[in-house]
């Protein structure tokens, strides 16, 4: 255990962009083997249209290997599976799946969580061919990333978003890590600017109150329950995108549901919040090494 952890320290350092180790962390000289690259493979088809994700696992990890799955960001209107900011966890001996998922110009609001859902239960009903331990999974999103990685999160035992194929496999996750993403869609309209209220619109295909319900039921807010699984909760707290109310809320939410997530606020920081990310290191290193290290043992 205490390799693989001066393994996930190393991993820390290379996700968040750090230029060295210090010396006295001797996990910088551990060698890094590069990953096995399944791309393309076809989760869910609708229509004419084939969502893929792409597959990375690590080349001498014993299976089964945890996951963690990566979400893109993108106002829900852009973005793609290409530039896998987590890869590095690959060095670690987890394996990463990065996803895609119908964006808000070719369908509103349900497609986005039905696509992540269903990408999910594919992982999981093949889990044995690739490897993977199915009961380990973790999830992890920027902006709308990281909004789809919440509802993830808090959905895990609710059927509303589970539809299309292998509804026998489970489309929960053992662990989240949200930055930066909405919590509450229906207050985020509150002093929205162009931007906030066009990704929006176009998440719910029309603003409010028009939208009310379905602003509503893509509140990761309202599903917090006991048993929903730990969070790390990343944000700005000068974030003019996503307003730091947003995760507060969701943190007080999670407290009361007696889920105890971890929490970063950074101060004099907007929506990039990895433009300070050698200050949460550490906590990300330790989060995903409690939930998800030590998982095909």
């Amino acid at each position: 255990m205490k390799n693989r952890l001066s393994q996930v320290i190393a991993l820390a350092a290379l996700l968040l962009g750090s230029a060295q180790l210090s010396a006295a962390e001797p996990a910088a000289a551990v060698p890094q083997s590069p990953p096995r690259k399944l791309p393309d493979l076809n989760y869910k088809t609708v229509g004419k249209h084939a969502l893929k994700l792409d597959l990375y696992l690590p080349d001498k990890t014993p299976a089964p290997t945890p996951l963690v799955i990566w979400i893109h960001g993108g106002g829900w209107s852009a973005g793609s599976k290409n530039g896998v900011p987590v890869l590095p966890f690959v060095s670690a001996g987890f394996a990463v799946a990065s996803i895609e998922y119908r964006l808000s110009a070719e369908s509103p609001f349900p497609a986005q969580i039905e696509d992540v859902k269903a990408a999910i239960r594919w992982l999981r009903a093949h889990a044995g061919e690739y490897g993977l331990a199915p009961d380990h999974f973790g999830v992890i999103g920027h902006s709308a990333g990281g909004h789809l990685a919440s509802l993830v999160g808090v959905t895990g035992h609710n059927s509303v978003f589970d539809v299309g194929d292998n509804l026998d496999s489970s489309s929960a996750v053992q662990a989240v890590c949200v930055m930066s993403g909405p919590e509450d869609i229906v207050t985020m309209f509150d002093g929205a600017d162009d931007y906030r209220r066009k990704a929006l619109v176009g998440l719910l295909g029309g603003s409010l109150p028009e939208k009310q319900k379905l602003a509503e039921a893509a509140s990761p807010l309202a599903y917090v329950q006991s048993g929903t699984p730990p969070f790390l909760v990343i944000q700005g707290a000068d974030d003019h995108v996503v307003p730091v109310e947003q995760a507060q809320a969701m943190i007080h939410k999670l407290e009361e549901a007696g889920v105890k997530p971890g929490v970063i606020i950074l101060p004099q920081t907007g929506h990039d919040v990895f433009a300070r990310r050698q200050q949460f290191a550490d906590q990300i290193k330790d989060f995903f090494a409690k939930t998800l290290e030590n998982k095909n043992q």
